[in-house]
């Protein structure tokens, strides 16, 4: 029996690493299946609207179909191509998550190898297969499983992208960021770190027009939702409209008064913003079609009742801007009830552990490669970590917002590892050759 070479090496392992994000995405959602049934925020009802009724709405059966843009619009619509005849099923949405969870493992590692982690691009691809926010959301019905893929797409193409070679693949680039984007909203905001970074890196007409065309790539991709919502709505939304909840939710005195009087940790009941919503008659518009205009006014009234909150209490804000942050980065799970079973503790502890060690490896890969991770392409990953930081620590944050994040976090964890920089001359003259483009 011949000795393997080390392509045939390299194959068994991704095949291995295969079959690993398998086992454990499959075991995850078995185990969780009950939450497959669930539709905490609307995803399977808009996609059944989408594909029963051809209508982008969270009415139910019985009410008449009225247009909404409260929730990004990717996700809801792969469902519906998934499910063409009828309501999503939890047997699609467990084998449509588990193949992006194993293209997620699949992509981390060929960045991590791009990014020159050599075979520790293989530990990598294990810390995303094993990451425990990632195999959660697995069994969950919403955007974090699709978010993360596109998160690592983005990443691998992005890194193939020499700034100064093509504007048609910087377009390409962009859209899909602009397509991340409808998923996520928050990939909005990577768009502007990292066009700001090369700019401020390039320092030159070509700098400017390679970024213009990423622009104009993600303003591609956005462009069908924004006219669809102003046709249907009558504005143009290029996000939702769910963000003046997600803004508020963070910053009412409720929530600050809690932060004040409470120990850290403390379980939150937001039921108290709800029924002060409701007495106050902001509780959000039914499916009516007399009230499609509604859905926007609600988001401009909660909106302004958060800002006039922050206007306030700026001390507060300060402060839960940091709880908020701290929630986003911390390793233990919140509790979500007050009386918490033995078992679910020792698991969210357990969490914590895995979390603790993850983490504080990725901290210091980060700061013994400080260097190259200063430069494209990793620098990408760095936007990406800062863009979301940003974005959570103004508006509402908890542990799995962080999902499509824990890619780049994995990469630096196992980089630690990673003693050579083979690459790091060759990243130091393509920063050179941008600058010199004019």
């Amino acid at each position: 029996m011949y000795p393997l070479n080390r392509v045939q090496r390299c194959v068994m392992g991704v095949l291995l690493l295969m079959l690993t994000a398998f086992v454990l995405r499959t075991a995850v959602v078995y185990a969780k299946w009950g939450q497959l049934r669930r539709d905490p925020d609307a995803y399977r009802l808009i996609a059944a609207n989408v594909a029963l009724r051809g209508v982008f709405s969270r009415a139910s059966r019985s009410e008449p179909p009225v247009p909404t843009a409260f929730r990004p619009p990717l996700y809801p619509l792969t469902l519906a191509l998934i499910s063409p005849n009828g309501p999503v099923s939890p047997i699609r949405v467990a084998l449509f998550h588990v193949l992006l969870g194993m293209l997620t493992v699949l992509i981390a590692w060929s960045v991590a190898r791009q990014w020159g982690l050599g075979r520790w691009s293989f530990l990598a691809a294990v810390l995303v297969a094993c990451d425990p926010i990632l195999l959660n959301q697995s069994a969950q019905v919403m955007t974090e499983t699709l978010a993360t893929l596109f998160a690592v797409v983005c990443l691998w193409t992005l890194t193939r992208w020499n700034p100064t070679v093509s504007w048609r693949y910087a377009m390409f680039n962009g859209a899909l960021l602009g397509l991340a984007a409808l998923c996520r909203p928050t990939f909005l905001v990577w768009i502007a770190f990292a066009g700001i970074y090369f700019l401020w890196q390039g320092r030159s007409w070509t700098a400017f027009f390679r970024v213009s065309a990423l622009a104009v790539g993600a303003i591609m991709a956005l462009l069908p939702w924004i006219a669809r919502n102003q046709v249907v709505l009558g504005k143009p939304v290029f996000a939702t409209t769910h963000g003046g909840y997600t803004l508020l939710l963070g910053n009412n005195r409720f929530f600050y008064a809690h932060l004040r009087s409470q120990p850290w940790g403390t379980v939150w009941d937001a039921r108290q913003l709800q029924q002060w919503l409701t007495n106050q008659h902001q509780e959000y518009p039914t499916a009516s079609a007399s009230k499609r205009s509604a859905e926007l006014e609600q988001d401009s009234r909660l909106y302004a009742i958060a800002l006039e909150t922050i206007r306030e209490q700026p001390r507060m804000f300060f402060y839960a801007s940091l709880i908020r942050l701290g929630r986003l980065w911390s390793p233990l799970p919140h509790a979500l009830s007050h009386r918490e079973s033995a078992a679910r503790r020792a698991m969210r502890w357990g969490i914590a552990g895995w979390y603790i060690v993850v983490l504080g490896a990725a901290a210091c890969g980060l700061i013994g490669r400080r260097r190259l991770w200063k430069m494209p392409p990793r620098v990408w990953g760095i936007c990406l970590i800062l863009a979301f930081s940003t974005v959570h620590t103004i508006y509402w944050s908890n542990l799995r917002m962080r999902a499509p994040l824990m890619p780049v976090v994995c990469i630096l964890a196992a980089g630690l590892f990673c003693r050579s920089e083979p690459d790091h001359k060759t990243e130091k003259c393509k920063m050179q050759n941008v600058r010199s483009a004019r």
